[in-house]
């Protein structure tokens, strides 16, 4: 079970993953926010105040899973962390290319398209699962 957002009514659920699909991906970047750090593929949509979904490669997320109005994910947006219960900003501070080959999941989720990854609000397309 993980935390997930609806986009239609801003409520925060919790959902249960129906279903990991692996995949090998190399085309990587690591996104951090201050202490925060996650790392997916190009086209991974981020939600950012003021622009909606975005991605590092918005054509490549348009391309793969049929995104409409996907626009560019850049250092000083806002994206947006769940911490208590509650939705708060939080500043992208970096952007860094990773270009090795690395074991991804897309997570089919049981309530939302949406999921909080690393607490940071992410679409459920492809994530990298870090071993702990």
């Amino acid at each position: 079970v993980i935390k997930s957002w609806n986009e239609d009514t801003g409520d925060i659920n919790n959902s249960k993953v129906t279903e990991l699909l692996p995949s090998s991906q190399s085309n990587m970047i690591i996104l951090n926010f201050g202490d925060i750090e996650t790392k997916n593929t190009f086209d991974h949509p981020y939600y950012v105040e003021n622009k909606g979904w975005c991605s590092y490669k918005p054509e490549l997320t348009t391309a793969k899973h049929g995104f409409e109005k996907v626009k560019q994910l850049e250092v000083n947006d806002i994206c947006y962390k769940y911490s208590n219960g509650t939705l708060n900003k939080i500043t992208l501070t970096k952007i860094e290319e990773d270009l090795g080959e690395v074991q991804t999941y897309i997570f089919e989720l049981e309530k939302d398209k949406t999921f909080f990854a690393n607490n940071i609000l992410v679409h459920n397309k492809q994530y990298v699962v870090e071993p702990e």
